[in-house]
């Protein structure tokens, strides 16, 4: 394949995606995340508040995701919808990542000039810019999941919501 090629992966419906989800178990985690939070809700009262603790490291993972966990609330399901095309665009950008990665490891390995990854720094580089694109598509793979289960479970989020659980 030329350098000038590219491949383009055919996009997934929502239901396509749902249905990809299901079979993988992220959905069942989905769920099991969504069960411990009502748990939590159930033995704590609701306090409106306008500060959240961001935890883990600040990276465009933890970010998103701190993010979509304030915003996801208040969305429309329009809006839910538009959010549940993260994991397409999620799913293009993993393969578009292991073609660069694969060009990558040819081109190192077919060096013989300039040695640019033989040192430990540089290769240790390479392999956190791939850790931080990789967790990059998991926060789009895990928004996309997030919005499609609740436009799944309106009924469940909008009693949620209104403190009918």
């Amino acid at each position: 394949m030329s350098a000038n090629t590219t491949t383009t992966q055919p996009r997934m419906t929502a239901e396509e995606f749902r249905l990809a989800l299901e079979n993988s178990g992220q959905t069942i985690v989905y769920r099991n995340y969504l069960e411990k939070l009502r748990a939590k809700a159930q033995q704590a009262p609701c306090q409106a508040t306008t500060e959240h603790e961001i935890k883990g490291v600040a990276n465009i993972h933890n970010a998103v995701q701190a993010l979509w966990e304030r915003a996801v609330p208040g969305l429309s399901d329009k809006e839910l919808e538009w959010f549940t095309n993260c994991g397409a665009q999620a799913d293009f950008f993993l393969g578009y990542l292991a073609e660069t990665t694969e060009r990558a490891g040819c081109l190192i390995l077919n060096d013989t000039t300039t040695g640019a990854y033989e040192d430990k720094d540089s290769v240790a580089d390479l392999l956190f810019f791939l850790a931080e694109s990789i967790q990059t598509a998991n926060a789009l793979v895990t928004m996309s999941a997030s919005a499609n289960y609740r436009l799944l479970n309106k009924e469940l989020f909008a009693a949620m919501a209104t403190g009918n659980r």
